[in-house]
């Protein structure tokens, strides 16, 4: 009972980690131009520059997808299964 809560708990806290990550990538790859502009121009970027960061931002997401979707979150899963059984063994 409490192996399967703490499975479905992990898994549930992975997901979010993952959902939290790529929307972390997208926002940050959206403000890297901005922040740059501010700070040496003084001024908004151009069109230009936001979408090479939208191009950047979708670039990290796929490129985390690809991680989860090829085995990621199996590895990440086996490390944190073999946590909780090294921790119900004793």
């Amino acid at each position: 009972m409490l192996k399967e809560f703490l499975s479905f708990f992990i898994t549930g806290f992975l997901l979010a980690i993952e959902f939290s990550l790529v929307y972390g990538m997208l926002f940050a790859a959206l403000a890297l131009p901005y922040a740059i502009a501010i700070y040496q121009l003084g001024a908004m970027p151009d069109s230009t520059e936001i979408d090479w960061a939208l191009f950047l931002g979708v670039l990290l997401m796929a490129g985390w997808m690809f991680f989860l979707i090829k085995g990621g979150r199996k590895k990440i899963r086996r490390f944190f299964s073999g946590l909780i059984d090294s921790t119900n063994a004793k």
